[in-house]
């Protein structure tokens, strides 16, 4: 779900939002709501954390590829940096 969502934010067009993604972008867009009735305890069992790690993830990774002098964001930005770098590691771990 991590790299579905760096992919997603690579390359939008070629690429499908994870679906917990997907929902953060509902929630931000209907603000107060969630995705089953009732309130965050009645969220399936670590939906609300995937969609924030995936949520962060493309954030990270569509920060990181628009920024201009990547060397001076990374500084600037050490939390994202290390997501950023988390997606590379992965990326470059075979996936079985």
């Amino acid at each position: 779900m991590i790299l579905a969502a760096a992919d997603y934010a690579d390359d939008p067009e070629q690429h499908e939002p994870p679906r917990e993604l997907e929902l953060m972008f509902e929630c931000r867009n209907f603000p107060g709501s969630l995705y089953e009735p009732g309130g965050l305890a009645d969220q399936p069992a670590g939906l609300l954390r995937r969609m924030r790690a995936a949520y962060n993830a493309w954030g990270a990774v569509c920060d990181w590829r628009s920024a201009r002098n990547k060397a001076k964001w990374c500084e600037g930005n050490p939390h994202d940096w290390k997501i950023v770098q988390l997606v590379l590691t992965l990326r470059e771990t075979p996936q079985e």
